[in-house]
């Protein structure tokens, strides 16, 4: 996760060019080595947290009127 971390950072730097691979020197990341495969090296995420906080940020963007009409939409 550490590699993809550098690589998203370094591809922003360099403006995500489409004619060529960016690459970035970096010096003295301290990591530790992990056998484990994806799964078990993300965090567990609560998802009806997420879903609460995406909804209640768009109902303080958007407002109520919005929230409405997508479940005018869905129902």
């Amino acid at each position: 996760m550490i590699v993809h971390e550098i690589c998203s950072a370094s591809s922003l730097v360099f403006k995500q060019t489409s004619e060529a691979v960016p690459l970035a020197i970096v010096r003295g990341v301290r990591y530790k080595e992990c056998e484990c495969g994806l799964r078990e090296a993300l965090p567990k995420t609560d998802v009806a947290k997420i879903i609460r906080e995406i909804i209640r940020e768009n109902i303080r963007v958007l407002g109520i009127r919005w929230l409405i009409n997508i479940f005018r939409r869905i129902i």
